[in-house]
């Protein structure tokens, strides 16, 4: 029965890897997607199982046979051990198997009185074929670390659009890095060196400043195997949605394999930085940003793209014209945003400057003249409902405003916001541990956001 077992577990491991199963529901294995000799770690799993099966099935109760085995599930517990010290975190799925075996291991150790298993002959065809399918597929399947990871390792969500696809994504401004000229300013609040901003080296080698309290940063290391699977998922999201990317625990200069660990996970071009100094972390990959007064982390392996929990809601009725088309327009552009955890959202930075040219129309707004404020026509007018339907649904899922202002007139509709560009902006924290996935919709004149978790 015990190789019954294996034979089970080395059919399902084939199947799972065939079909593209997800079955980590922890997401820590997808990374682990290239293993030993640049092969599929679970393909090695259904060869080993389909070779425990047999050699169980033709020799009972034999020890040399044991050590096999128990070696087998020794480097298996090995790599789960190996896994949590870079992750903190346990795959569910892997230790079920894990367990398995062990079960399996000492079903076969244990003096049993019973007939022998039926149809021996038939499973020992069985396992056969196991193997020798395992084994082909283990010898063809070859996937080196320079080339890009199959599509469903790397497969969006439903609710996370390719920025390359999302016809809707505004031009965003670049990221702004303050660059060093004297070494004396840097800014550090600990011994670490983790302060709200960070000494790092950019791309081309100089030294630059990263501010955690605007943007998180995920550390990473080019060895980590555990890495792969946090930047893939960071490769889905625009550009300027993503964190920092900042190399760790490196000896020496090691660009050019930093650079392969990129392009390996869809990130071929993106800008990272190298950090020279160990961070104050357990582990990688781990994703650190600058929050009331002290540095927060959350285990990058964690992170989801695929939202389903629904914290925020909020609507408001925008009625018909000029100023309900700049509503919707704005709104466009903010659909299906993502905020990262510790990630700040800025309606001006994502929406973008209002102009005829991106189909903004003039309607009615306050403006701000020498006698005071007043209400006048102008390109863009409107767009204010915009960012109050969405500071409502900030506020009802609980995230951090950091900053909003009202409007100086009377408005037609409550708890206001009222945003300019070049002026006043609407900016909100992602303070949950998790990302957050901004929807948008109209439905009968009614614009509608929904923050999803």
């Amino acid at each position: 029965m015990a190789g019954l077992g294996y034979l089970i577990l080395s059919l399902a491991a084939l199947i799972s890897w065939k079909a593209g199963i997800q079955i980590c529901n922890k997401d820590i294995c997808d990374q682990l997607y290239i293993g030993f000799f640049d092969r599929p770690w679970i393909l090695w799993g259904a060869v080993f199982y389909a070779l425990a099966g047999l050699l169980i099935i033709n020799n009972k109760r034999c020890y040399w046979v044991a050590g096999i085995v128990g070696s087998g599930v020794f480097i298996h517990a090995s790599l789960i051990y190996y896994g949590y010290q870079i992750s903190k975190t346990y795959c569910p799925s892997c230790l079920a198997f894990l367990g398995a075996n062990v079960l399996l291991l000492v079903f076969y150790l244990t003096p049993w009185k019973g007939s022998p298993l039926l149809f021996q002959n038939y499973f020992k065809g069985i396992g056969k074929g196991l193997l020798t399918v395992s084994m082909i597929l283990l010898i063809i399947h070859y996937t080196p670390l320079d080339r890009v990871l199959p599509e469903q390792a790397i497969a969006s969500a439903h609710t996370t659009q390719s920025y390359a696809d999302n016809k809707n994504i505004t031009n965003k401004p670049s990221v702004v890095i303050q660059t060093y000229e004297e070494e004396k300013n840097i800014d550090t609040n600990n011994n670490s060196g983790f302060g709200p901003k960070v000494k790092v080296i950019n791309k081309i080698g100089g030294y630059v400043e990263i501010n955690l309290n605007q943007r998180p940063a995920l550390l990473f290391s080019w060895w980590c195997p555990h890495c792969d699977y946090a930047l893939q998922n960071m490769a889905k999201y625009h550009p300027n949605d993503r964190p920092y990317l900042v190399a760790c625990y490196n000896d020496g200069n090691q660009r050019e394999l930093i650079e392969k660990k990129l392009v390996s996970t869809g990130l071929d071009g993106a800008d990272y930085f190298i950090l020279d100094s160990d961070p104050p972390v357990d582990g990688v990959p781990t994703l650190v940003w600058w929050a009331n007064g002290k540095l927060e982390e959350s285990s990058a392996l964690e992170l989801k793209t695929n939202a389903n929990k629904l914290i925020g809601q909020a609507q408001i009725y925008i009625g018909s014209g000029n100023g309900a088309h700049n509503a919707v327009l704005a709104a466009e552009a903010i659909n299906s945003h993502v905020i990262l955890p510790g990630g700040v959202f800025s309606f001006n930075e994502t929406v973008g400057e209002r102009t005829s040219d991106k189909g903004y129309l003039s309607a009615r707004q306050i403006v701000s003249t020498s006698g005071g404020f007043t209400y006048a026509n102008g390109v863009g007018g409107g767009i204010c409902r915009t960012a109050t339907v969405l500071h409502k649904a900030v506020v009802a899922a609980g995230l951090m405003e950091t900053e909003h202002h009202r409007h100086s007139l009377a408005v037609n509709y409550d708890d206001d916001t009222a945003v300019a560009w070049e002026g006043w902006d609407y900016k909100f924290r992602n303070n949950l541990s998790s990302p957050v996935t901004i929807n948008a919709e109209v439905i009968r004149d009614n614009l509608i956001f929904e923050l999803w978790n």
